[in-house]
C-alpha cells in the first residue's frame, strides 16, 4: 500500500478543493476515475461504480506485492437473475423477484426463494474441471433455521441463518465432469424461504469479490503494478490473445528435452506458488535445451516469452526455427541483461520478484506452419550461436510460464494445460443514466494518465466518448507512427490534433472543449487548437477501447477525469506536465 500513501501525501497539501488535481483545474469534477490511487472502479466524485466492465475469461495481473495474481472470475451465469435459466427447480421451488429485504450490494436485484419441503434443490448445471472450487451466494432467511450450500463431490455446508444478510461459501477439491451448484434443503436443512442474490462460483481456493455476470462468465476488472517498485499502475485493458503453448507451467509433459532432465517443482514461481521446473543439462557435448512445437500457424508476426532464473547456469537462449528463421537471442539472469540478438529478431528482459526474469522475443513468420519455442541452456551471456558444450548433470536453470501469442509484443500471462488458452478482452464502458448524469453536451473538458505495454499497428485507443457511431466521436489514440492522435468528430466533420515526440511509456493528455475553442494538450505542450464550430453530439465512454470494442489500448489507465467547463489552455499544460 505504500503507493496509496505516497499519493495521499501529495493531495493533502492542496486546501482548496481537496486534490491536487482538482485544484490545479480550479474546478470539481463531475467524473473521476482514480484507478491506481484506489484500485477500484468507483468514481471518486460520486462514489458510485458507473463503470459496466466485462471479460468473458480468468486473467492474470501483477499484484502489488510483485506476484502475478489471477482475477477473480464467476463461472455461473445470470449470477443476479435466480428466476432465469440455467437456474432451475428440482422439486417445488420457485424464485421471485422481491426488494422488500433490501440488498447486501447496491444494485443487485433480491429473489425470495420458497421450498415446499426437504431435499429440494434450486440449481444450474456446469461443467467442472478436476480443480479446488469456492462457492457463495448472498442469503438471508429467518434466525435458526438454515440452509445449505453445495458443489459436486458432497462438498457441502449448512448455514444457520441469523435474519441478516450473510455471504456463505464452501470450498472444496470437485472432479471433471458435468455437476451442479446448488441451494439447497437436503441434509435437514430446515429453511423453506430464504432470499438470495449475487451467487459465485470460483475455480479458486479462496472466495474472492463478487462478479456479476449476465449470459456469459465475467471476470473481475485488473488493476496492475510494477513488478519490481509495487507502484500501483491503474486499470489494464488488453485486447484478446491465445497462448498456443500447452502445459505452460509443466516441462515434463508436453515439452520435448534435448540432451536435458526436467525436476518438476523445485522453486518459488513468480505466482508464489512452488510450481517452477529445473531444467538441468545432461552430459553430453552438445546443445541443451527444452523444445515445444505448435501446430501450424498462419505467417504474421509472434511473441514467445517465458519466465527464467538462474541456478547453476545463469544464460539462456531462445533459438527460433523453422519458418521463423534461424536466429537467435540471449539472455544474461545473473545480471538482468540481454545479450547478443540477431537483428531479425526482437528481444526484452524485464526483472519480476525473487530472481526471476520475464525472457521476451519477436519474430515474424513470411510463411504459415508449425512454431517453435525452443530455450537453451548455454555458458555465454554474449555468444550468439555458441551453444554446444560438454554438459554438468548437476547444473541448469529455472524456467516458468511459457507463452506464444500472435502479436508484436506480450501481453499478461495465460497459464495453459493441456489445450491452448484464450484471455478475453477486456471491455469497460459508461452509458445510459450513468453517463448522462456527470457529462455535458455543450463544453467539456478531459484528463487521463495511462501507459501502453505495445502499440500494434495501426491505433491503440485510450477512450472514446461516442454516440455509437463514427459521426459524433471524441477519442485519444496511439498510433504506430508514435504520435498522440486526439479527434473530434461533428456531424462527420473531423478536427485532428496530432502530437508527436518520445511519449511511451507514459503519457498525460488532456483536452479543453467548447464550440469555436477546441484545444488538446500531451505533457505539457499544447497542440494547434481549432475553430471547429459545434460539438459532438455524445452518449457514452468506452475505457481502452472504441466504442465498437476493437483497437484496446493494451496497456494500463493510471486516471481519467472529466470537467463539465471548457477549462483554459494554461490550466491544460499545466495539469499534463
Amino acid at each position: 500500500m505504500r503507493t496509496l500513501a505516497t499519493k495521499q501525501t501529495a493531495i493533502n497539501q492542496y486546501n482548496g478543493l481537496g486534490n491536487q488535481l482538482w485544484d490545479l483545474s480550479g474546478q470539481r469534477p463531475t467524473l473521476d476515475l482514480r484507478f491506481a490511487e484506489d484500485r477500484s472502479l468507483v468514481d471518486a466524485t460520486t462514489g458510485l461504480n458507473l463503470i459496466d466492465f466485462t471479460r468473458a475469461s480468468s486473467a492474470t495481473y501483477v499484484g502489488s506485492d510483485g506476484l502475478i495474481k489471477t482475477a477473480t472470475t464467476n463461472l455461473l451465469l445470470r449470477s443476479e437473475e435466480l428466476d432465469d435459466a440455467p437456474w432451475v427447480p428440482i422439486g417445488t421451488v420457485t424464485a421471485t423477484l422481491d426488494s422488500s429485504q433490501g440488498t447486501p450490494i447496491d444494485g443487485s436485484p433480491v429473489y425470495r426463494v420458497d421450498f415446499s419441503t426437504a431435499n429440494e434443490q434450486w440449481r444450474q448445471t456446469l461443467t467442472f474441471q478436476a480443480a479446488t472450487y469456492a462457492a457463495s451466494i448472498y442469503v438471508k432467511g429467518t434466525p435458526g433455521e438454515t440452509i445449505r450450500l453445495a458443489i459436486p463431490g458432497n462438498i457441502a455446508i449448512t448455514e444457520t441463518l441469523n435474519g441478516d444478510w450473510q455471504r456463505i461459501s464452501v470450498i472444496g477439491s470437485v472432479a471433471a465432469g458435468t455437476n451442479y451448484f446448488s441451494i439447497t434443503t437436503a441434509a435437514g436443512a430446515t429453511a423453506r424461504t430464504i432470499y438470495a442474490t449475487a451467487a459465485q462460483l470460483e475455480q479458486s481456493s479462496t472466495v474472492g469479490e463478487y462478479v456479476k455476470t449476465t449470459s456469459t462468465i465475467n471476470s473481475a476488472a485488473r488493476f496492475d503494478h510494477d513488478p519490481v517498485t509495487g507502484e500501483s499502475l491503474g486499470l489494464l485493458v488488453e485486447e484478446s490473445r491465445t497462448n498456443l503453448l500447452l502445459q505452460s507451467e509443466d516441462f515434463s509433459t508436453t515439452w520435448t528435452p534435448i540432451n536435458t532432465t526436467v525436476s518438476t517443482n523445485q522453486t518459488v514461481a513468480p505466482d508464489g506458488l512452488t510450481t517452477a521446473d529445473k531444467i538441468v543439462e545432461t552430459a553430453t557435448t552438445t546443445e541443451h535445451n527444452i523444445r515445444q512445437d505448435t501446430a501450424s500457424q498462419s505467417a504474421g508476426t509472434y511473441t514467445i516469452s517465458i519466465f527464467a532464473k538462474a541456478g547453476e547456469r545463469s544464460n539462456l537462449q531462445f533459438v527460433s526455427t523453422g519458418v521463423l528463421g534461424g536466429f537467435r537471442a540471449n539472455f544474461d539472469l545473473a545480471n538482468g541483461v540481454l545479450g547478443s540478438v540477431d537483428v531479425q529478431l526482437t528481444a526484452s528482459i524485464r526483472p519480476y520478484p525473487g530472481g526471476w526474469y520475464r525472457c521476451i522475443v519477436t519474430a515474424t513468420s513470411s510463411t504459415s506452419g508449425a512454431l517453435r519455442a525452443q530455450w537453451n541452456i548455454v555458458t555465454s551471456s554474449t555468444a550468439a550461436r555458441v551453444e554446444s558444450y560438454a554438459g554438468d548433470i548437476t547444473k541448469g536453470l529455472y524456467l516458468w510460464g511459457a507463452q506464444l501469442e500472435a502479436g508484436s509484443f506480450p501481453t499478461s500471462y495465460i497459464p495453459t494445460t493441456s489445450s491452448t488458452v484464450t484471455r478475453a478482452a477486456d471491455v469497460a464502458s459508461i452509458s445510459g443514466s450513468n453517463f448522462s448524469s456527470w457529462y455535458r453536451q455543450d463544453e467539456s473538458s478531459a484528463f487521463v494518465d495511462f501507459t501502453l505495454n505495445g502499440v500494434n499497428t495501426g491505433n491503440n485507443f485510450v477512450y472514446d466518448f461516442s454516440d455509437g457511431t463514427i459521426n459524433e466521436e471524441i477519442f485519444l489514440n496511439y498510433q504506430d507512427s508514435g504520435n498522440a492522435r486526439w479527434v473530434a468528430r461533428v456531424a462527420s466533420v473531423q478536427v485532428t490534433q496530432d502530437q508527436s515526440g518520445a511519449g511511451l511509456p507514459r503519457v498525460k493528455h488532456a483536452f479543453g472543449m467548447a464550440s469555436n475553442n477546441y484545444m488538446a494538450a500531451r505533457d505539457g505542450i499544447l497542440s494547434t487548437g481549432s475553430s471547429q464550430v459545434g460539438m459532438p453530439s455524445i452518449t457514452s465512454l468506452s475505457l481502452g477501447v472504441r466504442f465498437t470494442n476493437v483497437a484496446h489500448s493494451n496497456g494500463t489507465i493510471r486516471r481519467l477525469t472529466y470537467w463539465p467547463q471548457r477549462l483554459g489552455n494554461e490550466v491544460l499544460q499545466t495539469i499534463t506536465q
